[in-house]
């Protein structure tokens, strides 16, 4: 719903998507928070443009979030105060609040050091795991995408298009020396450096 696509439509549960919407939620390479909003206003903002904010405030949904994301106390800190870590699980959190169908990640964790892009993968697992929504994930990190994908779709350069779909049974598996684990990867690696 950002953008026009070039050809095809794209749709979801039946419906042509034509523009953006709150069944949709995003979550972009950077915490693209507001700096001068509070992280608690920040989490709510789609709350109030959709006039539910008291509604959620009052049953403490902000604040459940804000535990969720382990930034209980750091609701009153604007985003320039905060770790990168901090400020994109304050997105995360913005991005779900509003329950979408789906979460749409582009490359949310490229940015961060290995240390927190660990902690922020498992954030990710255990969100979907519990929210039960749909994750469509853009990685370059192939390790990232065993970690946390039931499914990994390879692209080719451009014009991009699907070069294979893998069915990935590892997801979650934190051992990566494992024989299963080296296949997996050796074998999407192959399949990125046969057009690379």
């Amino acid at each position: 719903g950002l953008e026009t696509p070039t050809s095809g439509k794209v749709v979801l549960d039946g419906e042509i998507v034509t523009k953006p919407g709150i069944d949709r939620g995003y979550m972009f390479q950077n915490s693209s928070l507001y700096p001068w909003l509070t992280i608690e206003k920040n989490i709510a903002f789609g709350l109030r443009a959709q006039n539910k904010y008291r509604e959620y405030k009052d049953n403490g949904e902000v604040r459940r979030w804000l535990r969720a994301m382990g930034l209980d106390g750091f609701e009153n800190a604007l985003p320039g105060q905060l770790s990168g870590g901090m400020t994109q699980r304050a997105a995360l959190a913005r991005s779900l609040i509003l329950r979408p169908k789906i979460l749409l990640l582009d490359e949310p964790l490229g940015a961060l050091d290995a240390f927190t892009r660990g902690e922020m993968q498992n954030v990710v697992r255990d969100v979907w795991e519990r929210q039960g929504i749909t994750v469509l994930m853009v990685s370059h990190d192939v390790d990232e995408a065993i970690f946390l994908s039931a499914k990994i779709v390879v692209l080719t350069k451009s014009p991009c298009e699907v070069k294979e779909v893998i069915i990935n049974n590892l997801r979650g598996e934190s051992d990566r020396t494992s024989p299963e684990y080296l296949t997996s990867r050796s074998h999407i690696l192959s399949s990125l450096n046969e057009y690379g």
